[in-house]
């Protein structure tokens, strides 16, 4: 039986999506195209804020509400953990995907 569509299946889809998108379009990337690089950058960014909006969000909404609910505290504050983790992530890769901008290398595309 497939599991109901929801507004947050939606979202998490289309992040896993856009991310599989950013990732195939690094590996494509041929070395010195700057211009591809800042193309990659720009989509990232967008990703990004996307992202934060929508973490922001559910720390500002969802979790308070479920909280209210009953919720353990315990998983909720995992999650709140995770959201951290995740916005230092994204911050990392903002700055990888800066210099990969700059270079337009395929050895900064490629870097982890």
């Amino acid at each position: 039986m497939t599991e109901p569509m929801t507004m947050n299946r939606l979202i998490h889809a289309a992040v896993r999506r856009d991310l599989g998108r950013l990732s195939a379009g690094l590996e494509r990337l041929d070395d010195g195209d700057r211009a591809r690089a800042e193309q990659l950058e720009r989509a990232y960014a967008n990703l990004r804020r996307e992202l934060t909006q929508h973490h922001e969000g559910e720390d500002t909404y969802i979790w308070p509400m479920l909280a209210t609910a009953g919720i353990d505290p315990d998983l909720l504050a995992a999650m709140e953990s995770e959201h951290a983790a995740m916005s230092r992530a994204l911050a990392e890769t903002g700055t990888a995907m800066s210099t990969l901008a700059a270079s337009g290398s395929a050895a900064d595309a490629a870097a982890p």
